[in-house]
């Protein structure tokens, strides 16, 4: 098994020589590459002044294929969050994407870093710009961003695109906040009825609804 997937566990300088090796743009459009990455290693001088008490070696890989990338060029609206479901090396895979009319998620492509900070965010949403130019499409400027609301995520996109966006909540994090506090309420009723107005708010078509519905 080592000799056909190799090691369970690599280094930081196996994982370094792997990108460089996979860096090139694959003519088969749906094979994966390494759309960009970047290795630091304790003895390198650190610009991420955030992680200034963590540091050591670090990591960010992006990967992704020319038709995921594609489907990323029609895009004007980003979903981004960590998956526990997925683990490599002991670290989440951070996913990017989009969705349809039918609800149905497209991914950009996956990304793993050694962290899940604002310079992390920061490197995986670059990274899609730096996709669309090695495709020769133009550079993304979304018009909404879809995620849990962290910081790190929110900071991330507004760095690499506009601080001038839609932020969007992602509506299974914020049912399962919500879901949360109304359970302390001790009158069921009430309970219920303040789940059911939050189900028909986040059905809003339209921010200007989104505002108006809750003085009604």
């Amino acid at each position: 098994q080592k000799k056909k997937y190799g090691l369970h566990k690599i280094s930081l300088g196996d994982l370094e020589q792997w990108c460089v090796g996979n860096v090139e743009v694959p003519i088969d459009e749906n094979k994966a590459f390494v759309v960009s990455y970047k290795i630091l290693y304790d003895n390198e001088e650190y610009e991420d002044d955030e992680d200034i008490e963590e540091d050591g070696n670090k990591f960010r890989i992006f990967i992704s294929s020319v038709r995921l990338l594609n489907i990323a060029s029609m895009s004007l609206h980003l979903h981004a969050d960590a998956t526990y479901k997925l683990i490599w090396q002991g670290f989440p895979v951070l996913i990017v994407g989009t969705t349809d009319f039918n609800k149905a998620f497209h991914p950009f492509g996956l990304a793993v870093c050694s962290n899940e900070k604002t310079k992390d965010f920061e490197f995986i949403f670059n990274s899609i710009q730096v996709g669309m130019e090695k495709i020769n499409k133009d550079l993304l400027y979304p018009t909404a961003l879809i995620s849990d609301a962290a910081d790190a995520i929110k900071n991330g996109f507004t760095n690499i695109f506009s601080s001038s966006y839609n932020q969007i909540m992602c509506w299974a994090h914020m049912k399962r906040k919500i879901n949360n506090r109304v359970c302390q309420i001790d009158d069921k009723h009430i309970a219920k009825e303040i789940i059911e107005d939050v189900e028909m708010l986040q059905l809003s078509n339209s921010t200007e609804v989104f505002k108006l519905a809750p003085t009604l």
